[in-house]
């Protein structure tokens, strides 16, 4: 197994364990990062934790190049999507930046770890 296929492996791990983390305890998580605990909030968290869940799995199962690629461009979109609401006076703005910020991280880990992929194949 090369270094390309362990660290898709861990980002799809990653990925899976705050998906699942948002999904099954969105209030515990939105104690650590959120400044708002409505049912609002906690549809938001359930639902960015399905999608997370799904995606990481989609990754660590795979983990090819090409569910690199669309996770990253999963990333990217939402990251995006966050723009908005990061600088809004909803009051889930730190929540919206912490999401937006991990979504660009994830997105340009998954890039990176495509790109090595791709040159070693």
């Amino acid at each position: 197994m090369t270094g390309a296929r362990v660290a898709a492996g861990l980002l799809g791990a990653g990925q899976t364990g705050a998906g699942l983390a948002l999904l099954l305890r969105p209030r515990a998580a939105l104690r650590v990062v959120a400044d708002a605990d409505d049912d609002l909030s906690r549809v938001a968290a359930r639902v960015l934790g399905a999608r997370l869940a799904a995606q990481g799995l989609l990754v660590a199962g795979f983990g090819g190049t090409r569910a690199l690629r669309a996770s990253a461009l999963i990333d990217a979109v939402h990251a995006v999507t966050m723009a908005v609401p990061a600088f809004g006076r909803s009051g889930r703005e730190r929540a919206a930046r912490l999401s937006g910020v991990c979504s660009l991280l994830s997105a340009a880990v998954a890039s990176r770890i495509a790109a090595r992929m791709a040159r070693t194949a």
